[in-house]
């Protein structure tokens, strides 16, 4: 069984089958542009390479609960993206499966924000 678990991936992703398996998390950047602009940011969810290594990264900073390191990394991320940038506030939230019963009864997945921070690079205006 173990086996299979780790050669299907219903060990580690699959929450909605599982209710042992931790919900995906997602995180969401609003950054602050240098002329006060506000610009959303969703990461990990599109289908380019660089989005599922991120995905990567997010899978295993929540399988190790290290929030803060994560939205932490993430911030370095977009800083080193756009480095005009004053600030970007990071918000990480779980994707909440129902089980399967409560599905059947009309209850749907649900975003739950669980960590905001706000980070600005030292010395920026």
């Amino acid at each position: 069984l173990g086996i299979y678990r780790n050669l299907s991936g219903a060990g580690d992703t699959f929450g909605f089958f599982s209710p042992a398996v931790p919900d995906q998390i997602t995180v969401q950047l609003t950054r602050t542009t240098a002329s006060g602009r506000q610009i959303g940011e969703a990461v990990g969810v599109s289908r380019s390479d660089l989005d599922f290594h991120l995905a990567t990264v997010i899978f295993v900073a929540q399988k190790l609960g290290t929030s803060d390191l994560l939205a932490r990394a993430m911030a370095v991320w977009s800083f080193n993206h756009h480095p005009d940038d004053r600030s970007v506030r990071v918000q990480l939230s779980d994707y909440r499966l129902p089980s399967m019963d409560a599905y059947r009864h009309g209850k749907r997945a649900v975003y739950h924000p669980f960590y905001e921070e706000e980070f600005a690079l030292k010395g920026a205006p």
